[in-house]
């Protein structure tokens, strides 16, 4: 990772890679994803973004304002934007392997018998069929 202070902006630049154990939308598994990023940054040393009213809920922002300010007195903590550019590195389809198929489904069970109940629930059953009749 490089922090370089060019006066009145921030050049950041990293070059990093990780293991994360992340879990499965399919089957729900976890699993090790290695995890690069090779990016960099301009973060500017503003005080406010121009042009940015807080007392404003909905406003329209040109692209060329949207950009990573920071307050010329402030602090950068690399540790936490090396962690913001991890999260951004991370795959939107968190899958196990291509050919995950899901979470296993018992399909031995006939249709018209009731599952088997977990015994911490059997007095919720009970007070349930006392109701129902």
């Amino acid at each position: 990772m490089q922090v370089v202070h060019q006066g009145n902006y921030l050049e950041v630049s990293a070059k990093a890679e990780t293991i994360m154990t992340l879990i499965c939308d399919r089957c729900l598994q976890q699993y090790n994803q290695r995890i690069k990023v090779n990016t960099s940054e301009l973060i500017w040393l503003q005080e406010t973004a121009v042009g940015v009213n807080e007392e404003v809920l909905e406003q329209e922002i040109a692209l060329e304002d949207l950009v990573e300010n920071l307050h010329p007195q402030g602090h950068f903590y690399p540790d936490a934007w090396l962690y913001e550019q991890f999260c951004l590195a991370l795959p939107q389809r968190q899958l196990c392997s291509k050919g995950c198929t899901g979470i296993a489904v018992d399909t031995t069970q006939p249709l018209n018998t009731k599952p088997k109940i977990d015994r911490r629930w059997a007095s919720l059953e009970t007070l349930k069929d006392q109701f129902s009749n």
